[in-house]
């Protein structure tokens, strides 16, 4: 079965660069993985300790698969106006790159 995973994108200022991969059930942050078939389905897990920099708050179960709310980096300018916060459906083999610089 494919699961959805979706990413709740919320902006920060951060010159952390982020990197998001999506290998069937693990999601690959920041050279991290995370094994999301070891989720129980009526439970949240909090991320681990090497991502949770980037991942706020659980991980959680849906009807479809999993979903979760990951830090936006942005721009290194202070006076940069952030970019809106966005929810992206991350599919299997897709990646997302956010080099804060680029914002």
């Amino acid at each position: 079965m494919t699961h959805t995973v979706t990413l709740n994108l919320t902006p920060v200022r951060m010159d952390t660069d982020l990197n998001i991969e999506r290998q069937g059930d693990v999601l690959i942050v920041n050279s991290s993985a995370i094994d999301l078939s070891q989720i129980d389905a009526f439970d949240p897990m909090d991320p681990p300790p090497d991502v949770h920099e980037m991942i706020v708050g659980p991980i959680l179960p849906t009807n479809d698969g999993y979903e979760m709310t990951v830090l936006l980096p942005y721009g290194a300018d202070r006076t940069a106006t952030p970019p809106s916060a966005r929810r992206v459906a991350l599919a299997d083999g897709e990646a997302l790159t956010i080099n804060p610089a680029g914002l």
